[in-house]
């Protein structure tokens, strides 16, 4: 039941869709090598130069990032990182079990301290995943990377479109540009992961409506609310539009996996009880100084995201 009243607003996803495009592929790729998941892989890789590796634990980890304590990604991720700087770097040759078992370890962790048995649960489903990964998933995720969606959604029994499940396809495509130099061969990207921060921004951009029009406060209060059945597929379905729309403009492919990273950023920059100038100006530094473009496309841009705000 749509009980807010929620639809899609086709001109202000217009209107997103074109000042996203003026970010340029490059800046979509700027603002994903700060990604935190992305820092940790670049570290993993530039210790053991192993596609499996980073694709067993990539994955794996992805599956786990839900329902974060307090300290959000960072926690998540730099925990993460440290474990497996402590536990997996003094082997030279790490083998399968060695990867499943970080994962497992992992689960341990305050990082993962909030529904802590499913989380050890999803790891052993994993498993058959893993396995085939490692034989032979690794020499095919680049450039078939749809299959190994449909296979991963298939092992964990869930839809392709659930959060956890599109997010790990975002880890295997920033895992593809960090190896290959380019992103995964997706033939189209439906799916944004909708956590928190996309829901959030998915109202102040304006590409979704809510009626009656919702104060700042009550926003981030059904936000978390938005990312489920049946508005989770109208936020789905608007991000998508204007994924097109950029990338019809550019040329050149931006999924929604480029949109979420952009999403993510943004929110996390800027309060509700921010005057809506600070706010706008906080995302235009953020734009500025991590995706390298000129200030006054980024207030464009910044302008845009905070329609409703």
């Amino acid at each position: 039941m749509n009980i807010y009243n929620i639809r899609a607003n086709y001109e202000r996803i217009e209107k997103v869709g074109h000042v996203l495009a003026k970010i340029g592929f490059n800046g979509f790729v700027n603002l994903d090598k700060r990604e935190p998941e992305y820092i940790v892989l670049e570290e993993i890789y530039r210790r053991y130069r192993d596609e499996r590796v980073l694709l067993v634990l990539g994955l794996g980890v992805a599956l786990l990032d839900y329902r974060l304590p307090r300290g959000g990604a960072y926690l998540f991720w730099n925990t993460f990182v440290e474990l497996i700087k402590k536990e997996l770097y003094p082997k030279k040759n790490p083998g399968l079990e060695d990867l499943l078992n970080i994962l497992l370890l992992f689960t341990n962790t305050r990082a993962c301290s909030r529904l802590r048995y499913q989380k050890k649960q999803r790891i052993v489903k994993y498993r058959s995943f893993a396995k085939y990964l490692w034989k032979s998933g690794w020499m095919i995720y680049a450039g078939n990377p749809d299959y190994i969606w449909m296979r991963l959604a298939n092992t964990m029994g869930q839809s392709r479109s659930a959060k956890t499940i599109a997010f790990a396809m975002k880890v295997l495509d920033l895992i593809t540009i960090l190896v290959h130099g380019d992103y995964a061969g997706f033939k189209d990207v439906y799916y944004i992961p909708v956590d928190y921060h996309v829901a959030r921004m998915s109202i102040y951009s304006g590409v979704i409506e809510v009626d009656p029009m919702l104060s700042r406060g009550s926003v981030s209060n059904i936000a978390e609310e938005l990312t489920s059945e049946p508005y989770k597929n109208m936020i789905i379905e608007a991000w998508y539009q204007v994924s097109r729309i950029a990338s019809k403009l550019l040329n050149k492919t931006i999924n929604v996996f480029r949109i979420d990273t952009l999403l993510w950023r943004v929110s996390k920059t800027f309060s509700d009880n921010y005057p809506k100038n600070r706010a706008i100006n906080e995302v235009v530094n953020l734009l500025v100084k991590e995706a390298d473009i000129e200030e006054s496309i980024a207030r464009d841009i910044a302008e845009q995201l905070l329609y409703n705000f």
